[in-house]
């Protein structure tokens, strides 16, 4: 991950348990790699953090130029290396 930016989801009406984070961030990949765009790739997380857990409850690849979606999914790996990131900046 080059960048990201991480945002507090607000919810007014109190319907969501817990805290929602948006977290947009820039990916580093290679140019054989299925996900490469020569514009750049963002994987966009909704983190969830509850009183008793805290996962990612969406996630979607992007391009960085126009936001487009790119239907591929993470590998274990990649989703752990992930969620990682996200407890150690969600909290």
């Amino acid at each position: 991950m080059e960048r990201s930016q991480i945002v507090k989801q607000h919810d007014p009406y109190k319907i969501i348990i817990g805290d929602r984070y948006e977290c947009l961030l820039e990916l580093s990949v290679e140019e054989d790699d299925d996900l490469y765009d020569e514009k750049g790739v963002m994987l966009r997380v909704i983190f969830a953090v509850e009183p008793e857990k805290s996962f990612i409850a969406k996630y979607e690849f992007l391009t960085a130029s126009d936001n487009k979606f790119i239907a591929l999914e993470m590998v274990e790996e990649e989703e752990a290396v992930v969620l990682d990131y996200c407890q150690q900046n969600c909290q």
